[in-house]
């Protein structure tokens, strides 16, 4: 597309922040990710080096490695801060959560694009992770030790907790411990209308719903513009 277009393109500058040469020999580094990113240098170089105009280069040491007249030191720059206040939001279920994961999937999507000052927080390893990758601005909460937990509950200021809990033969023996969970993080929270939760709805900050995955929705999006505000 670039060759084709060459007479109509100004200016092709390759910006580059990897000393993939260096990196070659650089044994503190994972041996297949010193292959990988030398392998791509190369097949960059290969393939775009004689379209090339000039080289942005993020440190004065990867400027050396090209010539002076084509190279220009571009160190990256502060983000541009922002007014937005940010809505934390989390679900922290396990390995037998697995039917509210499947049901919050789609809910948190939506919400994820209605809303764009809302953060999604789940717990779980990378099987989890590719399960709700397609959830944006997810972040992802490994499993720690049980007081370094409640640590993070109380440290995080989160927003809202969700706790849905699907009618299944397993689920109807469960406690409240999701509830009581969000109450300590001091966030509200929003949790399935149905035992034990309702036992639960006194607390501060607790709001009930049903499984319509629409209500949660339009719940989740209700309490996270409040908050906002």
């Amino acid at each position: 597309m670039i060759e084709a277009a060459r007479d109509k393109v100004v200016e092709v500058v390759w910006l580059i922040d990897d000393d993939a040469v260096a990196a070659r020999d650089d044994q503190w580094l994972p041996k297949d990710y010193r292959m990988r990113l030398l392998d791509e240098y190369l097949s960059f170089k290969r393939n775009f080096a004689h379209l090339v105009d000039r080289v942005w280069a993020s440190t004065p040491i990867l400027a050396a490695r090209f010539p002076a007249t084509r190279v220009d030191v571009r160190p990256p720059r502060p983000l541009p801060q922002t007014q937005d206040r940010w809505i934390k939001i989390f679900y922290h279920g396990t390995a037998s959560h697995r039917r509210e994961h499947a049901f919050l999937l789609p809910i948190l999507r939506e919400v994820q694009n209605r809303l764009t000052n809302t953060v999604v927080e789940v717990t779980g390893d990378h099987a989890l992770y590719k399960m709700f990758r397609a959830v944006p601005r997810l972040r992802v909460l490994h499993p720690v030790a049980w007081p370094d937990y409640l640590v993070h509950l109380r440290a995080s200021n989160y927003d809202l907790g969700l706790a849905p809990l699907l009618d299944t033969p397993f689920n109807r023996a469960r406690s409240g411990v999701k509830a009581l969970e969000v109450a300590w993080s001091g966030a509200q929270g929003l949790l399935s209308n149905r035992p034990p939760y309702t036992d639960y709805a006194h607390l501060p900050g607790m709001h009930l719903v049903g499984d319509e995955p629409s209500a949660w929705v339009d719940e989740i999006t209700r309490i996270a513009g409040g908050l906002a505000r």
